[in-house]
């Protein structure tokens, strides 16, 4: 029984040292900070749901930097595809925001054109008189 488990266990660290790259990922931190400045540079913080979620990206961030100079490569992976998922999602909360505050504007010219052409028709109906 002992043996086993001793043999199980040992299969089980093989297969995960297999499966963890030896290189830090470089890419998907490139991708996850890329997304972030993105989310910034549209002013993604200026909103309480993307700023939410860019905080959590940059937390990530830094904890899957850490991961990497350890040598935790895989855990550091999957911590920046979530960073960078965060990071997408702040930007399209951003989005969602300027079509709501778009769509508000479009309604308000809509009224303050409606209250102009009946401004229009008062003046005229009052001349005509």
């Amino acid at each position: 029984m002992r043996l086993e488990r001793l043999v199980t266990l040992s299969a089980l660290g093989l297969l995960s040292a297999a499966c963890s790259p030896s290189t830090p990922p470089t890419q998907p931190l490139a991708e996850a900070q890329a997304r972030m400045r993105a989310a910034r540079e549209i002013g993604a913080e200026q909103h309480p749901d993307a700023r939410f979620h860019l905080k959590l990206a940059s937390d990530q961030i830094v904890e899957a930097e850490r991961l990497i100079a350890e040598g935790e490569n895989t855990r550091a992976a999957l911590l920046l595809e979530r960073a960078g998922d965060d990071a997408a999602i702040a930007l399209a909360a951003k989005e969602k925001r300027a079509e709501a505050e778009a769509k508000d504007a479009i309604e308000r010219a809509d009224q303050l054109w409606k209250e102009l052409e009946r401004a229009s028709k008062t003046t005229r109906e009052r001349g005509a008189l």
